[in-house]
């Protein structure tokens, strides 16, 4: 492939300029520089680029060929090369979101529009990491941030504490348990457990209620939507854990008690990769996630 971008910038400077000295000027370049980019050009595909003999100088039906082309092109890697510049100043860049569960749109939808507002040229994205572990989509830079309760050292990754919330046990008002101060683990022995379609190795009643107390529920049924979870457990399907603040506005029949006499608290986490923690776009929607939450959710408690 012949043509050259600073050919593109020849031939559009020449059409704006009409001259060979201006043109040289505008790209920074002698005449006989430019004079010779031109005859390299032509006689690389042996047609006229300038009509020599007008003044000032005009294009060549092949030269305003070369011309669409530099209009076409010119706009579009200006773009590019500002963007990158953006990117590299913090300026601009990619956010896209991994979170675990359809709860966290309920304070992420309301900080994205906020963040918007303040950083218009950073692109935002959510991917729902149901089927995936969060940190690892991190790790293979599929996603730009991750949403986890699932505090994990890894050396790779940085993380902003959000909120601390507490896990509530949400149970029909006729479920026998739900008249107790609060649940232990050996409750659910008996019981069908509503959870999101994800390993319970990812989830907190599993991880820190019932496995160190060797305890498994009777059965486990699987849904992605909360709602969908408080329905089941309002035709008494089953049991389900979820955090104090997704289930305020509760239905009559259901009930929540406390998991653990002294309650089952969690602190949700903002994961990053360590080499973009100090990156401006990034830090600065950690903060909006967490000026947003504390603002507009109950149950919560500010770290």
């Amino acid at each position: 492939m012949f043509i050259e971008i600073r050919h593109l910038r020849t031939l559009q400077a020449l059409h704006n300029t009409g001259n060979l000295v201006q043109a040289a000027e505008t790209l920074h370049l002698t005449q006989s520089a430019l004079s010779h980019q031109i005859r390299n050009i032509e006689k690389h595909f042996e047609v006229d680029l300038l009509n020599r003999q007008s003044r000032p100088l005009k294009l060549t039906y092949a030269g305003k060929q070369l011309l669409q082309l530099a209009e076409d092109i010119l706009p579009k890697v200006q773009r590019a090369e500002t963007n990158i510049n953006n990117l590299k100043e913090g300026k601009s860049g990619r956010l896209n979101i991994a979170i675990e569960c359809h709860s966290c749109f309920e304070w992420l939808m309301p900080t994205m529009n906020n963040y918007r507002k303040t950083w218009p040229d950073v692109d935002m994205d959510i991917t729902l990491a149901m089927q995936y572990e969060p940190l690892t989509i991190l790790l293979s830079g599929d996603v730009d941030i991750a949403i986890t309760s699932d505090l994990k050292f890894i050396d790779q990754v940085h993380y902003y504490p959000l909120f601390d919330y507490q896990m509530m046990l949400l149970t029909s008002d006729q479920n026998p348990i739900c008249k107790q101060r609060y649940i232990k683990p050996a409750d659910l022995a008996n019981q069908t457990v509503v959870t999101y379609p994800v390993s319970p190795l990812r989830l907190d009643l599993f991880t820190r209620f019932l496995t160190p107390s060797g305890i498994q529920p009777q059965k486990i049924r699987q849904t992605e939507l909360t709602q969908m979870m408080m329905q089941l457990v309002a035709s008494k399907k089953g049991v389900c854990a979820l955090p104090s603040w997704a289930i305020n506005n509760q239905e009559d029949q259901l009930k929540q008690t406390q998991l653990g006499k002294d309650g089952l608290w969690c602190t949700l986490y903002l994961g990053v990769l360590k080499d973009q923690k100090n990156t401006p776009y990034i830090t600065d929607f950690a903060k909006q996630a967490q000026k947003t939450c504390i603002e507009i959710l109950p149950n919560i408690r500010k770290i």
